[in-house]
């Protein structure tokens, strides 16, 4: 994926079948900058490759954990809520 075009990819995976995964997602992405390094677009494309309910329940519960291989997304589902909540205040 050239580096131009990686956001608005993204911001297609941001369409959920859960409105409020869709919303934190979008909102995450759009502040991103459009220059990111390789690694974090690969770490963002392989979260948004997850399947609904995996992300919908990781993104809103703090308590449910993420399957073991996917332990290593954890910060950035983190970063993703802190993002979001920061817009609310």
């Amino acid at each position: 994926m050239d580096k131009e075009n990686w956001k608005k990819h993204a911001l297609f995976l941001c369409k959920r079948g859960h409105l409020e995964t869709e919303l934190l997602l979008e909102h995450y992405v759009k502040t991103l900058p459009q220059q990111i390094k390789t690694e974090e677009t690969h770490i963002l494309f392989e979260l948004l490759n997850l399947d609904d309910n995996t992300l919908f329940a990781s993104l809103l519960t703090s308590d449910q954990p993420l399957p073991s291989a996917h332990h290593h997304l954890q910060p950035l589902i983190d970063a993703i809520r802190r993002k979001y909540l920061m817009k609310q205040e």
